[in-house]
């Protein structure tokens, strides 16, 4: 999605006066991967990206949610096996003789 076409909807988002109202808006839009019917959206903000996110029916997504379509458990995954300055480094034990 472009910059400018979030921002539209984004500003529409905040014109709408309730959940219900902007849940009907995004289903008519068809930013999201699958957005379900009687779906209450709360937030103001669309996530960065959008067609990776499924909503099903009936869910109710309150005012301060936020999407994370990635995750950085590799990065995690990395520094635990010694690369770069992993969890390990930071709680090793060194033994004063």
């Amino acid at each position: 999605m472009n910059y400018i076409k979030k921002q539209i909807i984004t500003f529409r988002l905040l014109t709408l006066r309730n959940g219900i109202k902007r849940g009907e808006y995004l289903h008519k839009k068809r930013i999201f991967k699958e957005f379900g019917e009687k779906v209450w959206y709360q937030p103001y903000k669309i996530p960065t990206q959008p067609r990776l996110i499924k909503i099903g029916n009936n869910v109710k997504i309150a005012t301060e949610v936020l999407f994370m379509e990635h995750d950085i458990l590799s990065v995690l995954f990395n520094d635990l096996i010694g690369g770069g300055y992993g969890l390990l480094e930071r709680f090793k034990i060194t033994w004063a003789l």
